[in-house]
């Protein structure tokens, strides 16, 4: 196997961790550093979605852009589809020995972030009789308002943010973080100059540390990435 990987990698490192089962090769393709890890999957092995979490977990430790699993046996399709998205490719012996695949150039990765960072938020107001007979001159905000918030009409109060992380990311952590752009939030009592109104608040959340990744040019994972930037969604290389 490392007398075909040298033949398919020119010039680059290649270092066995496993006899004649496992290789890593290192160098640069299109002037972007790469790292690819290449593992012979045993015939006698099933494998499932444990595997894959298994490389994927190799991936992220060692800073993979790729992993390649060499089978020569049937797999599911399920473990087949699912594989791109952790960054692994299964690839048969018979394509691998006749070369009969192709390693993308684009293989940093793009983080997407489910932290929050910062929260926007806008509101429609809900008139009371009471507001109604006595409405406020100016339903405006100053800015230092729109941080705070209050549940039971301003006896006590709670930092937007605060609650925020504590109502979606604590008890939601696993929640992707193009399924939280544009959630809209109950009814809360909102601050506006020295009085608070009942306010249907719709929040729009700003993320910022990286969590899970996204490889460029996976085929499967195209779509999804259009669509986060027609969101807005804006996501960085990580060095």
């Amino acid at each position: 196997m490392i007398e075909r990987l040298t033949l398919l990698f020119p010039g680059m490192q290649i270092i066995v961790h496993q006899k004649d089962v496992q290789f890593s090769v290192k160098g640069k393709v299109e002037g972007l550093p790469v790292q690819y890890l290449f593992q012979q999957i045993d015939e006698s092995s099933n494998p499932d979605q444990d595997l894959i979490i298994h490389f994927s977990s190799l991936v992220q430790e060692r800073k993979l852009s790729k992993c390649y699993l060499i089978y020569n046996h049937h797999i599911k399709k399920n473990i087949l589809a699912m594989a791109p998205f952790y960054g692994i490719e299964f690839l048969r012996r018979e394509d691998f020995e006749m070369e009969n695949f192709h390693i993308e150039p684009e293989v940093p990765v793009k983080y997407f972030s489910p932290y929050l960072r910062s929260a926007e938020i806008s509101q429609s107001f809900v008139y009371s009789n009471e507001m109604l007979l006595n409405p406020p001159r100016q339903i405006t905000a100053r800015q230092e308002d729109y941080g705070k918030i209050s549940l039971d009409r301003g006896i006590s109060q709670i930092a937007l943010k605060d609650y925020i992380v504590d109502k979606y990311l604590e008890r939601q952590p696993k929640v992707k973080a193009f399924e939280k752009l544009d959630l809209r939030d109950e009814m809360m009592w909102m601050r506006l100059n020295d009085t608070w109104l009942s306010t249907n608040v719709i929040v729009k959340f700003i993320w910022a540390k990286p969590a899970y990744l996204i490889y460029l040019n996976g085929p499967r994972i195209a779509p999804v990435f259009r669509a986060m930037e027609k969101k807005g969604k804006r996501a960085g290389y990580k060095s």
